[in-house]
């Protein structure tokens, strides 16, 4: 049983590939991690989520209607 790949990886290579997430601007974390978990892949949503913002490839706002939660895009 192999490990899952490093997240920055996984931005790079899967999510900025996947139509989905491209195709959204106001994705939530735990929509991105809905679509990891189609590839098989699992990761914390705190550990995801702080990798995403500070991704050069993708950009993170404050959700407009509530509050403590981000938003994420491919830039």
């Amino acid at each position: 049983m192999s490990e899952n790949p490093s997240i920055p990886y996984v931005i790079e290579f899967i999510l900025l590939k996947d139509k989905e997430f491209t195709n959204n601007s106001n994705m939530e974390i735990k929509d991105v991690r809905r679509i990891l978990k189609d590839y098989n892949l699992i990761y914390k949503g705190s550990s995801l989520s702080t990798e995403l913002q500070k991704s050069g490839f993708v950009e993170c706002k404050q959700h407009p209607t509530k509050k403590n939660t981000n938003v994420y895009s491919k830039k």
